[in-house]
């Protein structure tokens, strides 16, 4: 795995990363064995409004950026005409991200039963992957199980058909495919919980409400840098507690989030809970991947200037949303250089709410730094830049 760091469980049943093993080759009879298609067995005798209200008990909600309730996703799909598509979108915004990778390669089934609850209870069989490039090796692993659940018909006269076909870099649902059923590879495994373990001990999972747990990656100045597996609803000091807790605190700087591609937040703001609306008052991307913890020396400024710029790089193009983040990028540039002048910031913050309008990439980096750090820009507009990284 990539990152340099284990895999640690702080959870008393850390029940998505207990189902991780590290396996040379998919192996379904192993997967059967511990449990596996238990769920989707459950939902073969459930109508399509059952499974649906189901999801809606368990209070699941998206792993990925937009923070969905599941339900009403599914709920909607069942709605429309036709098979559909059910993509999974297995890309990370942080290569340092380790959760997909250990999903993929160490419980490759637990995909393909989600994807197998969908199409029993919405009737969709083909899905669509997308996959970062150069994971060939965890497209192998999916093709490879893919075969044993075909083969082996694990639902046996009830065993859906899926079809997977693999992208890099590419929308969902291209141009007349039609409507798509969107999750991020840890929902669909969060679908497959709730089946698996019922309603009640996948509430039993999460705090405050929220349903079943999350992974996210830990690192930097923290003492045990990995994967973690965390109730949804804990707040982000607990993220970093399951990591062995901050290794100086008496030096923490900042919480980055997705190498500030989500967001930058502050010590006060490590109160906030792993839930969506929590996460986006917090002007942070809901769905990141990676928290790393930063010590002093950091510049906060010179950081949003580069998560701009690689926001930039990635979308291109001359949409409004480009435009406005070249725009910011520019200004940013120039306070980090203690150029910005008076207004500079007035000016920063009307292209902040421009972008958070579009809904943006670039409003995650720029809206957290500006709420959360407000005295380092003002330090850099008054002509004091400092001399950090």
């Amino acid at each position: 795995m990539q990152g340099g760091g284990g895999v640690h469980q702080p959870l008393e049943e850390p029940v998505l990363l207990m189902r991780c093993a590290a396996l040379k080759a998919p192996d379904l009879n192993s997967y059967l064995e511990g449990g596996g298609f238990v769920g989707a067995a459950a939902c073969a005798d459930l109508s399509p409004l059952e499974v649906i209200t189901t999801l809606r008990q368990a209070s699941l909600r998206g792993r990925g950026s937009d923070g969905q309730p599941v339900f009403l996703k599914w709920f909607a799909f069942s709605r429309g005409r036709g098979p559909g598509l059910l993509v999974v979108d297995a890309r990370q915004l942080d290569p340092r991200g380790l959760a997909n990778q250990a999903l993929i390669l160490g419980n490759p089934f637990g995909l393909l039963e989600g994807l197998a609850i969908a199409a029993l209870a919405l009737g969709a069989r083909r899905a669509r992957v997308l996959l970062p490039p150069g994971a060939q090796d965890q497209r192998h692993f999916l093709q490879s199980a893919l075969g044993q659940y075909l083969s082996l018909r694990p639902l046996e006269g009830q065993t859906p058909d899926l079809e997977l076909e693999f992208a890099e870099d590419a929308p969902p649902a291209p141009a007349g495919q039609g409507r798509a059923l969107w999750h991020c590879l840890e929902t669909w495994h969060q679908i497959t919980l709730v089946f698996a373990l019922g309603v009640r001990r996948f509430l039993d999972q999460g705090m405050g409400g929220q349903g079943g747990t999350r992974l996210v990656t830990v690192g930097g100045a923290v003492r045990q840098p990995g994967l973690v597996e965390v109730p949804m609803g804990a707040h982000l000091w607990q993220v970093l507690e399951a990591g062995g807790g901050l290794s100086q605190p008496e030096r923490f700087q900042a919480l980055c989030l997705d190498g500030g591609l989500s967001g930058f937040l502050s010590l006060e703001a490590a109160a906030t809970p792993l839930a969506p609306e929590e996460l986006v008052s917090a002007r942070v991307n809901p769905g990141f991947g990676t928290l790393w913890a930063w010590q002093e020396g950091v510049c906060l400024v010179r950081r949003v200037g580069q998560a701009l710029e690689e926001i930039s790089r990635r979308s291109g193009g001359d949409q409004p949303a480009s435009q406005a983040t070249r725009q910011a990028l520019a200004l940013v540039e120039e306070l980090a250089q203690g150029r910005g002048g008076p207004g500079s910031l007035v000016r920063l913050d009307e292209l902040c709410q421009e972008l958070q309008y579009l809904g943006a990439p670039a409003a995650w980096p720029l809206a957290s730094a500006l709420t959360h750090f407000a005295p380092h820009w003002q330090e850099h507009q008054e002509g004091r830049p400092c001399l950090q990284a």
